[in-house]
């Protein structure tokens, strides 16, 4: 499979660094180290993979659908406004710790902004990227004469839907 190198790769990849110092993990000391060196560990292996499949799993934790509920504050405080006021001293983020509850609750909407901004210039650098992708694949394939694999599975499954008698709405609709 060929990987393409789109020119967002690496913004991304950086952005992706300050999302994850938006990350508040909480619980006991030994879980939160978990979730902190799980986050580093499965972003080193999507780098380890290539440029492309680092900022493809960036992206995908940019996304409403990629949660940590229940083990970072941020995340949970979007449905459980009380969290804050439920964890112990001792299961927060260590500077949290010392912060008086108002002080908290002010840190924690500000780590949520700022993760907000972040996925939100992911996303607008996600699609430039999918665009830079799609006009590469094409260049590509029209170069070689030759289709993508994702040309061809879209080519089957087509042909199995209309053999099925599946009726296809037109790619242009």
């Amino acid at each position: 499979m060929v990987q393409i190198r789109c020119p967002q790769d690496e913004i991304i990849i950086r952005l992706n660094t300050e999302l994850n110092k938006t990350y508040l993990w909480y619980g006991a000391e030994s879980d939160r180290r978990e979730y902190s060196s799980n986050q580093v560990a499965q972003d080193a292996n999507a780098e380890g993979m290539g440029r492309g499949v680092a900022a493809a799993r960036a992206v995908a934790k940019s996304t409403s659908g990629y949660s940590n509920r229940n083990r970072d504050l941020v995340d949970t405080l979007r449905e459980d406004k009380a969290i804050l006021r439920k964890v112990k001293a001792a299961e927060l983020p260590e500077p949290l710790q010392k912060m008086s509850a108002d002080e908290r609750d002010a840190y924690v909407k500000d780590m949520a902004a700022k993760r907000a901004s972040v996925q939100q210039q992911i996303a607008k650098l996600s699609v430039e990227r999918d665009a830079f992708l799609a006009q590469e694949q094409k260049r590509l394939a029209d170069q070689s004469g030759d289709a993508t694999l994702g040309d061809a599975v879209v080519a089957t499954i087509q042909k199995q839907l209309a053999k099925s008698g599946f009726e296809q709405a037109d790619a242009a609709e």
